[in-house]
């Protein structure tokens, strides 16, 4: 193996020693992530990568992506996709190896080897491997944080007043101070109580927020009422109306603030 003479009566400098190094940097980094990254199997990305899609053709700017526990970067890039339904979810993260020409060296037995590795990562479009990592809806570092230091608390709601019923499930979920409603309610009057909301997740005074409502075949707008008590209602232009199983109240994306 080549060897660097350090001058001035240094000791000599082998390539283990460079190995040796690399595996200490590897495992401390490791070390410093595996809380975060464990919950999805060593793989996140550390920040970056966001990606656009014009006309199929996906942009992803550049970033740091964890790939077993390992740290590597990710240069920005660009992919094209079809527009079907579910293209962007084919589109996976994966490690990018191989070696710099420049690396290329003789060693002492006369044989010529690749010396300078470069580890990266890279964007595929399908499954190529079990290890493969998903770019859309990937787990992130953010992710990881945020439910560490401020975790969510998902209450699904269950108990509905009268006929109210939910067609998809309804969820409340405190991220922090900030309460969101999910799901879709159908087949009551409004004008009136559709359920109630745990008192963790209740605004600390009455808060009215838009919703969108179909109501046989056309879409309107009404109004949420979030109580302090808990209780919610809906209200649709001042008079009572009746929905059927069909129409039904969007309540995704409605939040409140719980001070």
């Amino acid at each position: 193996m080549n060897r660097l003479e350090i001058p001035d009566g240094g000791m000599p400098f082998h390539g283990d020693d460079i190995r040796f190094i690399d595996e200490g940097v590897r495992e401390a980094l490791k070390g410093l992530i595996h809380l975060y990254a464990a919950q999805n199997g060593g793989n996140m990305i550390l920040s970056g990568m966001e990606y656009t899609n014009t006309g199929g053709q996906v942009s992803i700017n550049e970033g740091f992506v964890c790939l077993n526990y390992e740290v590597r970067y990710f240069p920005a890039s660009n992919v094209s996709v079809s527009n079907t339904v579910g293209a962007l979810q084919a589109l996976n993260i994966q490690p990018d190896n191989y070696y710099q020409s420049e690396g290329n060296d003789v060693f002492e037995d006369g044989v010529s080897r690749d010396t300078y590795a470069i580890r990266r990562a890279k964007i595929v479009n399908g499954l190529t491997d079990s290890n493969d990592f998903p770019l859309v809806g990937a787990w992130s570092m953010a992710k990881a944080i945020r439910e560490i230091v401020i975790p969510e608390q998902k209450e699904t709601i269950t108990d509905f007043v009268g006929s109210w019923s939910s067609t998809e499930t309804v969820v409340v979920n405190l991220i922090g101070e900030q309460a969101v409603l999910s799901g879709r309610i159908s087949s009551g009057n409004t004008n009136n109580n559709v359920f109630s909301i745990p008192q963790t997740h209740r605004p600390t005074v009455d808060v009215f927020l838009p919703v969108v409502m179909l109501i046989s075949g056309a879409s309107q707008l009404g109004m949420f009422k979030v109580s302090s008590s808990g209780a919610c209602a809906v209200y649709s232009n001042g008079s009572e109306i009746t929905l059927s199983n069909t129409d039904y109240v969007s309540l995704s994306g409605l939040t409140w603030v719980t001070y």
